[in-house]
This record gives structure tokens, C-alpha cells and sequence, in this order.
């Protein structure tokens, strides 16, 4: 897959530990949310935080 190219689904980890499946960036949010996290607080465009 070239670089850019959107997954379908990507593996959510959060501290090592599998949150589960992402299928669009709403998923990321909400496993955000369920770690405990504010999601206003995560830049998802961060490639240092989110792959």
C-alpha cells in the first residue's frame, strides 16, 4: 500500500495495550474517550501520536 493511501481498518494501541479496530477517525475518538482521554486534547494529524 503506498504511503497516503487510506486503510480500511488500522489496529488502535494505546500505552501497548490493543483497543480494538479503527475504521475512520471517529473510532480513534472514541477509543480515546473509553482510554480515559479528551479527544480535543489529541491532534490526529500528529504523526508522532497517531500512525
Amino acid at each position: 500500500m503506498s504511503e497516503g493511501t487510506p486503510r480500511a481498518d488500522a489496529a488502535s494501541v494505546l500505552g501497548g495495550k490493543f483497543l480494538g479496530r479503527a475504521l475512520g477517525p471517529g473510532d480513534i475518538l472514541e477509543f480515546l474517550r473509553r482510554a480515559g482521554l479528551d479527544p480535543d486534547d489529541i491532534p490526529l494529524d500528529d504523526a508522532l501520536l497517531i500512525e
